[in-house]
Parts: structure tokens; sequence; C-alpha cells
């Protein structure tokens, strides 16, 4: 998850959600990591605020708990609750990732009654054999690139081992000390910390204060383009005139 180019010679699969859903679509960048299109950021955040606070809240990872409990957690925890006093997450992130195995609890009716904007999301990933991987972004962001290139990593870094191994000896090779403080910050929780490091040292200097080592991002972006083209994975470019992505 992040707080507000590389191509292969495969094309994306996109698919429409049958009921003709408007709003959310589907491109796969691999068969086994879906990437949900929603048309505006507050359907992407009101979609799956519990799914992905389930899965890296600070406080509520591996909870079950309802929406008010979350809303009131939030606002009093948050960087942007503790200044307005208000509900901001819903206009706080801009991308989401999380594992398969994190929807169980949501199917098995621990987080009833799921929102109608929840039922959509389990019924759109429901053919995906497991174990798959999401990623969700609204498509109407800035700098949508660099963030799917943001979340995708996060999909690499839990479904493939040896990338994981190989980013891991990247990141614990210099001192991301004041990175992971800022992160927290920020609201990441510490089991995703290394995971967030090595996805934000993909985009070097972009939207944290702290500065990662060029070497760092350079090394970064290696392994991830040498896994893209090792699993044939297809990363989208977005058309920003035509609000489409490119196949």
């Amino acid at each position: 998850m992040q707080q507000d180019q590389r191509n292969s010679a495969c094309h994306p699969t996109q698919a429409r959600l049958k009921n003709s859903n408007p709003m959310l679509q589907i491109i796969n960048i691999t068969p086994n990591i879906p990437m949900l299109v929603f048309d505006k950021q507050v359907q992407l955040t009101s979609s799956l605020v519990r799914i992905q606070e389930h899965y890296e809240s600070p406080h509520f990872a591996g909870q079950y708990f309802s929406m008010k409990e979350f809303v009131t957690w939030y606002t009093q925890h948050s960087p942007g609750g503790k200044i307005t006093g208000r509900f901001t997450y819903f206009t706080d992130w801009p991308g989401f990732n999380f594992p398969s195995r994190i929807l169980k609890p949501f199917k098995d009716g621990h987080f009833n009654p799921l929102t109608h904007r929840e039922v959509r999301v389990l019924q759109a990933l429901q053919e995906y054999p497991e174990p798959f991987y999401v990623v969700a972004v609204a498509r109407f962001e800035d700098d949508i690139d660099s963030l799917i290139i943001h979340e995708v990593a996060h999909a690499f870094f839990d479904l493939y081992p040896d990338y994981r191994e190989s980013v891991l000896k990247v990141v614990r090779g210099f001192d991301s000390s004041q990175i992971k403080i800022e992160l927290r910050g920020d609201g990441y929780g510490p089991a995703t910390l290394e995971d967030e490091v090595h996805a934000y040292g993909l985009d070097g200097d972009g939207s944290l204060c702290c500065n990662f080592p060029r070497r760092v991002t350079r090394e970064l972006n290696r392994i991830f383009t040498e896994q893209v083209q090792k699993i044939g994975a297809h990363i989208p470019s977005y058309n920003c005139k035509t609000r489409e992505f490119i196949p």
C-alpha cells in the first residue's frame, strides 16, 4: 500500500465484472496477480478499507472489526485525523495490495455484515485459484504508473521467495532506520516495514521525505525488472488523455 514503464510482450487480460459494474475493471498482471482498477479513489478506499487493514493495520491486523471501530481508531491515530479531527482514510491512500489468504475471514462471515462494496470485491475475485495476490488502484491517480509498480512489487515480494530474498538482501544492506521511522509515522505496521522499504525504494526519492541511496534504487529496479521478464508479467501504462490503460 502506498500513501498519497516496464513492459513485456504479454498483453493484459481485461474483464468487466458480471452484473455490468462500470466502476471496477480487472487487469491481470499475471494469472495470479489481478489488478483491480476503480474509477475513483473513494470507490477504491471504501471497497477495500477493512480488507487492507485486516492485512497490515498497526492496530487491527489479524483482527475482526467493524467499520465504526476502525473509523474511531483511525480518526484518533492517523496523521490526517490528528490534524483535522476527521476520518481522512478515503483520501489518504491511492493504492492497495493484499494476499488472497486475507479474504478468508470475509468469506467465512467474521466481518458480517459485509458492505455491498466488499461483496462486489469478493465476487470479482471468486474465480481466481489460490494463492493469488491482489493489487488495486484508482484510475485517475497522479503518477499512476509508478503507483502500479509499487503495488506489484508487494505482490512479487509475497509470491516469489527468490525475489523476496534478493530484495531483502538489498534492503538490509543499508541503514533504513530513518525510512522505517517515517513509514511508521505514516501509519504502516511493523510486520510489513521491510516490504514497504523495498517498494518505496523502487521510486527512490518519490513520496518519502527520507532519501534512498541511488545504488539501492538501481539494484531494486534491476531485480524488479528481471522478475517481470522471468514470469512474463505485464505492467500496463496509463494514457491520461484517453483514461484507459495501454495494452
